[in-house]
């Protein structure tokens, strides 16, 4: 039987049900009567203990020689006589600049200070999105079938052995770029828009049209929104290279993929030519539910577009230990492709109700030693 921790001085209670429950942690074990706290010292804590070296788990295959350096789970594979690829999925675009920030954070919002608040803005009554892909027809890598890089490879982690394998390329980072998109004639319930530039970038393009449209008194009378046709013809692209790339016309690009546990990178550049790579996207049809109290409508469009190239077939071939140099060959023809990703919303501009706390969010200073002995929050 043990104690119950419920009082200093308490009855043992009998019965296994309760007995993990009442547990002293100190690991007394009673006869049923009464117990006092009191008449037990405290036992002492164990002396620290020395720190234990931390566990190492490798993926590997221990062979009977007592070696036990990890060995690579991944084999190399052979090129093979005709070159040819079991699967050779599309490439995804480089991740992006690994320089990582956080912005401004807006400060948290209790119940305690919160209050509701009139603003006038948009209110989204429904969006829509399309994701597409378009090939260009002209390659801009192995476009006579085959190339062949010795330069511009870096292998890491391990050295691959000698002989020739299928090297896997399984992300394309480019430079700099410059994405021109136009859009087709896009129509809302039969309604020719006409778009307003309200933001563009080198890769991303937002319009915003106004259109009259209205509701159905059917739809209205049960509070339900209206079903608009959305439409839009087909939609071309031109990628360009930025000024002054040298050599001209170029678009400079990393290819990154494996090799067994090796990984490889090989810079090179795509021609874009004088006149860019143009590509183009079919008509896209949708619709937008239109909201049974929204008295004006504005169309959004926004369009995000990431160059990419389609599969790459390559080898990567040693030809001594010494690991100097490689040969990287490229198999097929490589074509551009561009990804986009088009964002269709219907908005109401309204005057609505919120619920927030009216916080000022001050932007990051930046010290400068001109201006640091001035307060310019103070008066002046």
């Amino acid at each position: 039987m043990q104690c119950n921790r419920n009082a200093m001085n308490t009855r043992v209670i009998r019965g296994n049900q309760y007995t993990q429950d009442m547990m002293d942690p100190r690991g007394f074990i009673m006869d049923q009567g009464e117990c006092n706290y009191d008449n037990f010292a405290v036992s002492q804590p164990l002396p620290p203990q020395p720190p234990q070296p931390p566990i190492v788990q490798y993926n590997c295959q221990c062979n009977n020689n007592n070696d036990q350096t990890p060995k690579c789970p991944i084999p190399y594979e052979p090129a093979g006589t005709d070159s040819t690829y079991s699967s050779c999925s599309t490439l995804a675009p480089c991740a992006g600049n690994a320089q990582c920030c956080i912005g401004l954070q807006a400060q948290p919002i209790t119940s305690a200070n919160c209050m509701p608040y009139i603003i006038r803005t948009y209110k989204v009554s429904d969006a829509i999105k399309f994701d597409r892909v378009a090939t260009g027809t002209t390659a801009v890598l192995a476009t006579g079938g085959t190339q062949a890089f010795t330069t511009g490879i870096t292998v890491t982690g391990d050295p691959i052995p000698v002989g020739t394998f299928k090297l896997n390329i399984t992300e394309v980072c480019f430079g700099d770029s410059t994405v021109t998109l136009t859009p087709g004639a896009t129509t809302v319930a039969g309604k020719a828009l006409t778009p307003t530039s309200v933001f563009t970038s080198s890769h991303n393009l937002l319009n915003r049209s106004s259109v009259s449209t209205a509701g159905l008194s059917s739809c209205c009378q049960q509070c339900m929104g209206t079903t608009l046709d959305y439409s839009q013809a087909a939609t071309t692209a031109t990628v360009t290279a930025p000024a002054g790339a040298d050599p001209a016309n170029s678009i400079n690009v990393v290819l990154k993929g494996t090799a067994g546990c090796s990984n490889v990178q090989i810079a090179t550049t795509i021609n874009a030519t004088a006149s860019g790579i143009a590509l183009t996207y079919g008509a896209l049809n949708g619709s937008l539910c239109r909201a049974y109290n929204m008295d004006s409508s504005v169309v959004e469009q926004y369009y995000q577009s990431k160059l990419s190239l389609s599969c790459v077939e390559a080898t990567i071939q040693n030809t001594n230990a010494a690991q100097d140099p490689y040969t990287v060959t490229i198999l097929k023809p490589v074509y551009p492709q561009l990804l986009l990703r088009t964002t269709v919303s219907l908005l109401g501009y309204a005057l609505i109700s919120v619920v927030g706390a009216a916080q000022a969010v001050q932007a990051r200073d930046v010290p400068v030693v001109a201006a640091s002995d001035f307060n310019f929050d103070g008066c002046f």
